[in-house]
């Protein structure tokens, strides 16, 4: 079982960023390729004989497509394994995206624009963790008091498509959360 990941190179190293690459196991780091694009992986993976390729069996890696590319062509057993980190990381752009794209229909001015701007980050928490009972004047909410939930309620009921976005990315991330592939591929596919 091995893990693929990239960090940024030194000035010296031949690529911007570099490969590093781990036993899944035990978390030990098996070898480091100063260059992290396809033709070097190639190169450096082709040094090991077939038959000890063949032996590995996941490889959990980021969404870097040539990664993806590599292990189906050198390590022809091998389940490639998204890391969850990063298919949260996806999530959580795409609702962005949506939010910004919702921002963008009202003027700067608008208290809805404000609201979306102001509060991001109660946005990208998970829902059963904002506040709900405790109420505090707030900004951009000049005529009453406002929990931390009632924060977001209010300003995705503005867009049904923003209410539904988060709605489907809170439901994702605490499927990963969880740990529940079966709900996680339902939900995907709902």
């Amino acid at each position: 079982h091995l893990s693929f990941d990239e960090f940024k190179s030194t000035k010296d190293a031949k690529g911007a960023m570099s490969f590093i690459y781990l036993d899944s196991d035990n978390h030990k780091v098996i070898d480091v390729v100063e260059n992290r694009q396809l033709p070097y992986l190639r190169k450096y993976f082709l040094c090991y004989p077939r038959y000890v390729r063949d032996k590995v069996k996941t490889v959990c890696i980021d969404m870097y497509s040539p990664y993806i590319s590599l292990i189906k062509e050198l390590f022809v057993n091998a389940e490639v394994i998204i890391d969850r980190f990063h298919i949260v990381k996806l999530f959580t752009n795409s609702f962005n995206h949506t939010r910004i794209d919702t921002m963008k229909a009202y003027s700067t001015s608008n208290i809805k624009y404000k609201r979306l701007k102001k509060y991001w980050k109660h946005f990208l928490k998970p829902y059963k963790l904002l506040d709900p009972i405790h109420f505090f004047k707030r900004v951009h909410f000049p005529d009453s008091l406002v929990s931390d939930e009632d924060i977001v309620d209010i300003s995705l009921n503005i867009d049904k498509t923003l209410k539904d976005t988060y709605e489907c990315y809170q439901c994702l991330r605490e499927d990963i959360e969880k740990r529940n592939f079966e709900l996680f591929t339902f939900h995907l596919s709902y």
